[in-house]
């Protein structure tokens, strides 16, 4: 049986409860005037746009995600949004997030760091530096890079090393300098082009 037309409330709970990473039928059981059908066609309706519901969604009682961890129910709904061609402004409010967490340097911290498969997260996060200040050709953004310096100083314990580059002319042993060339020709072969040499800013 049909719960009728969604109430601003529900959709509220729904989208807090989805996005967190609730079982639909935890959801159902939160939401007694819909079942678990009803729940999935909701999100099925946002996910796709479908009659710009995305678009025109606007959001009640929500809680915000911004600074949490993008999930697998997120990234699913920035894929989708992606080739829908859905305004980043939309995807953003339903997800309850700066659109600056949902722009392309996301996917670049993932990507950056299944490099510690041979070489650990502190030696990329100098490498990434080495290629900013001293090639002077970054291969990913800045809010990559601050994701990736923040988390190897928060939880890696590279905060003592990290302080160090720079100073004097430091910039770490040989094999980060070995690093940096092979992000930059991995980078080449994958774009088939070198990165553009830019003028360098502040970067810590």
């Amino acid at each position: 049986m049909s719960g009728g037309p969604w109430k601003k409330s529900e959709s509220g709970k729904l989208w807090n409860l989805y996005l967190s990473g609730a079982e639909l039928r935890s959801i159902a059981d939160a939401l007694p005037r819909q079942s678990v059908a009803e729940i999935k066609l909701r999100v099925q309706q946002l996910t796709r746009n479908e009659r710009d519901l995305a678009v025109r969604y606007e959001p009640f009682h929500r809680t915000s995600r911004k600074g949490k961890r993008l999930n697998a129910r997120e990234g699913a709904i920035l894929a989708e949004h992606k080739q829908r061609k859905v305004p980043l402004e939309a995807t953003a409010n339903l997800l309850q997030r700066p659109v600056s967490e949902i722009n392309e340097d996301w996917k670049q911290v993932p990507e950056a760091k299944s490099l510690a498969i041979f070489a650990p997260t502190l030696d990329v996060v100098m490498a990434h530096r080495y290629l900013y200040h001293v090639y002077k050709t970054p291969i990913i953004s800045n809010k990559a890079y601050d994701d990736l310096f923040k988390e190897e100083v928060e939880y890696g314990g590279g905060g003592r090393a990290l302080k160090e580059l720079g100073k004097d002319g430091f910039w770490g042993p040989t094999r980060i300098k070995t690093l940096a060339l092979y992000l930059v020709q991995r980078y080449e072969d994958e774009h088939g082009k070198p990165p553009e040499k830019i003028k360098v800013p502040y970067r810590k």
